[in-house]
């Protein structure tokens, strides 16, 4: 179990979104590190640590973007508007708001998936 504590988690982001994330941790007053620690849900796989995540920056974005949405919402306990997250994307042409096809990947990763699209 110790070995597979000291292995370490990467995740190789472009500067984009690393400026992203920069903007959003600073927008919820946290730090970059926690942000990052809150927005990656999952890390371990079967008793390994994934040494690299290769997933489209369109799906990070837009995980990223929505995650913060609903905090917002949670800390304001105002009614989250998804639809406004996505109309400011811009991944929105290349998407056209299909939040499923988008996130895909990443619910493919985590092997969590909404109901709407539950796995057997």
């Amino acid at each position: 179990m110790k070995q597979n504590l000291e292995k370490r988690f990467t995740l190789r982001i472009s500067k984009e979104l690393f400026e992203s994330v920069e903007k959003l941790a600073d927008e919820l007053k946290i730090s970059k590190s926690k942000f990052i620690s809150m927005a990656i849900h999952k890390y371990v796989l079967d008793n390994n640590c994934i040494q690299e995540v290769n997933l489209p920056l369109s799906t990070v974005y837009c995980a990223t973007q929505h995650f913060i949405a609903a905090h917002k919402s949670a800390c304001t306990e105002q009614p989250v508007d998804f639809g406004a997250v996505c109309a400011g994307c811009k991944y929105f042409n290349e998407c056209k708001g299909n939040w499923i096809e988008t996130m895909t990947p990443m619910f493919d990763f985590t092997e969590i998936y909404p109901p709407v699209i539950q796995k057997n």
